[in-house]
């Protein structure tokens, strides 16, 4: 009877840090998405989903930031962006171009918003302040 407590307490607590570590991971996520999207709109001077789409189509930011850039995108699911990031994954097909590492969140970003690919953590609602 004992040892049925003591696993039923291991148990419980492991739910509890699982469920734990679920919420804080969607915060860090939140926390992230505001991040880069304020940093996108001020550096754009418009809404933050506009400076988003914005942002994927220049050339001259880093392929981190582009890589930032698209996973906000797939998160926020701003499908306006789908042809843009279409013509994206076809140009950085060529191995030498300078954002063919971003194929692969090109891949996940398309398929959360094109294709209804499951995504836990989305935040196509997200409130942002511009």
């Amino acid at each position: 009877m004992k040892i049925l407590k003591i696993l039923m307490f291991v148990f419980l607590t492991g739910m509890l840090l699982l469920a734990g570590s679920f919420f804080y991971t969607k915060q860090q996520i939140k926390r992230s998405l505001i991040e880069i999207g304020t940093a996108a709109a001020e550096k754009y001077d418009c809404t933050t989903r506009e400076a988003l789409v914005l942002q994927l189509q220049d050339n001259s930011i880093s392929v981190k930031t582009m890589n930032s850039t698209i996973w906000a995108i797939g998160k926020l699911k701003i499908t306006e962006s789908i042809p843009a990031m279409e013509k994206l994954y076809d140009v950085a097909d060529d191995v030498n171009h300078k954002y063919n590492k971003s194929r692969y969140e090109i891949e996940k970003a398309l398929g959360y918003m094109k294709y209804g690919k499951t995504d836990l953590m989305s935040f196509e609602n997200l409130e942002f302040k511009r």
